[in-house]
């Protein structure tokens, strides 16, 4: 027999409702989020200003297509998806962004950024 833990997500309804067509909140896993997040960025001002970004992202991304995006936890925060283009991730007081096209040297340097090419290009995709 499985011993249920205080806020394990299986003792919340299923967090789709078919009727509605809409997700139901789960607060456990918000409140495990809030924490991971709080210990990963542990400055109040950049946890803040990099929620702003993502909060930006979904809006543009449900305004586009509401039903083609996700947050999903990963070990160290938290990564948005939309439509299948990991955009955003926020990890250990660092907010990873995927850019598609060329950005201008002086625009990197002014925002700070750091270039990281992690992805891999796949001919015709």
């Amino acid at each position: 027999m499985k011993k249920l833990r205080s806020g394990d997500p299986s003792n919340e309804p299923e967090p789709f409702d078919p009727v509605s067509g809409t997700w139901q909140r789960r607060l456990a896993i918000e409140e495990r989020l809030r924490r991971k997040l709080n210990l990963s960025t542990p400055s109040d001002q950049l946890r803040r200003a990099a929620l702003e970004v993502l909060g930006w992202a979904i809006e543009a991304a449900d305004e586009d297509r509401s039903d083609a995006w996700y947050v999903r936890e990963t070990g160290m925060g938290s990564a948005f998806v939309a439509d299948r283009l990991l955009a955003c991730e926020i990890r250990r007081s660092r907010l990873l962004v995927s850019v598609i096209g060329p950005v201008e040297d002086d625009a990197l340097d002014k925002l700070g950024a750091e270039v990281v090419d992690d992805f891999k290009w796949i001919p015709g995709g």
